[in-house]
């Protein structure tokens, strides 16, 4: 598949698909990007499912950027 088609963009959507469905926080995707937040203050939720990423993008052999990852915290 060439880098730059529409299909690629597709199939990686489908590829990508399933990551919010086993978490409890929202997650906005959007192609290679993805928010996560909670409205919890309760921190074990928020690094549970921050674990449950971690486990995922190792399944899928998809594997998140540290460097581009922030944090932050409104209170």
């Amino acid at each position: 598949m060439p880098q730059g088609s529409v299909l690629s963009l597709i199939l990686f959507i489908c590829y990508t698909n399933d990551m919010p469905d086993s978490i409890a926080s929202f997650i906005y995707v959007y192609a290679d990007d993805a928010k996560l937040f909670t409205s919890s203050r309760d921190q074990a939720v928020l690094q549970r499912d921050l674990d449950i990423l971690g486990e995922w993008s190792q399944t899928w052999q998809l594997r998140f950027n540290v460097v581009k990852c922030k944090i932050m915290q409104v209170g």
